[in-house]
């Protein structure tokens, strides 16, 4: 077995342990996710339309001290995002913001609630 053989059977093995580990915990956060539904969203609304402010130019309270870093994060991934997002929550840039702002989010939730 050569040496890329090798790495591919170790990467396809290290695929199915970590599948097998968290895939059902993965799997029960995803449809408890699903089957809950958020209420009141608080502040995500503001921060999309501050993120969709900033890229028209015509917003400048930007930064805020509580959540200093949480606006230019959000429009960083969004930028990387954007194209992806796109085809998940159509042309509505606020759609992809708010949707990458979700992902933000819930993939942290996600991580820890597999260990």
């Amino acid at each position: 077995m050569g040496i890329s053989e090798r790495l591919r059977f170790d990467f396809w093995s290290r695929l199915s342990n970590a599948l097998l580990t968290f895939g059902p915990t993965v799997g029960i956060y995803i449809v408890a996710t699903m089957l809950t539904d958020a209420f009141f969203m608080a502040d995500t609304l503001d921060y999309v339309n501050s993120i969709e402010s900033y890229l028209r130019a015509d917003y400048s309270n930007f930064w805020e001290f509580g959540h200093l870093f949480w606006r230019p994060l959000g429009l960083i991934l969004f930028k990387l995002v954007h194209p992806l997002s796109a085809d998940f929550a159509g042309p509505d840039q606020q759609a992809n913001i708010y949707w990458t702002l979700l992902a933000l989010n819930w993939s942290p939730a996600c991580a820890a609630s597999s260990r």
